[in-house]
């Protein structure tokens, strides 16, 4: 299936890499006993075309998990508030040299919030209501999803690796509170070569 996704970007002579990200902070303080089943997980796949980038999460595999803090429902008290932020770095190795590579995130319609360009959270029994997950650059700037101009840009001009810090925090959407629960999402990232 991303494969197929992948080969119209190619005809546009836009190389274009798939991965995966899975975001599931196990959240919102109620349910979570330990810190162990408070995590993010953060899973990349893919197919890779040509001479492409390889995908490192925190310096480790492209299969890696990064765990969000444990918060109160009480930080987020209002619509707008964000708290639980956490620093995960995504590096690029072995990529072709003398590119622009960019970055950005993309989900599907139902998985994302056209308004806020955040997130969604998964509907269901267990799941935490009006909350979404946010995310940032090393910047602040918010890295909306499914918009390839909210993009954070990789200079290759020799080879190595080369690391951006982006930032993953929880956010409450609406004028009800924030219900304590779970919290299961999953967005793209798309990785373009210039």
């Amino acid at each position: 299936m991303l494969s197929e996704l992948i080969r119209p970007l190619c005809l546009a002579r836009k190389i274009t890499a798939l991965a995966l990200l899975v975001i599931s902070p196990w959240a919102l303080a109620q349910p979570c006993t330990t810190q162990d089943n408070c995590k993010i997980k953060v899973e990349f796949r893919g197919d890779y075309l040509e001479n492409t980038c390889e995908v490192s999460i925190n310096n480790g595999t492209a299969n890696e998990t990064v765990a969000l803090p444990v918060i109160s429902i009480n930080t987020l008290d209002h619509d707008g508030a964000e708290a639980g932020s956490q620093v995960f770095a995504i590096t690029l190795k072995e990529c072709p040299t003398d590119k622009v590579v960019s970055l950005y995130f993309a989900s599907t319609a139902t998985g994302m919030n056209a308004s806020t360009g955040n997130l969604l959270n998964t509907a269901g029994s267990d799941f935490s209501e009006h909350v979404e997950v946010r995310l940032r650059n090393s910047e602040q700037q918010q890295m909306i999803v499914n918009d390839p101009t909210s993009s954070q840009s990789y200079d290759v001009s020799v080879a190595g690796d080369i690391t951006h810090d982006f930032i993953a925090s929880y956010y409450a959407n609406g004028n009800s509170k924030v219900s304590a629960g779970l919290l299961n999402t999953a967005a793209a990232i798309v990785i373009d070569y210039k």
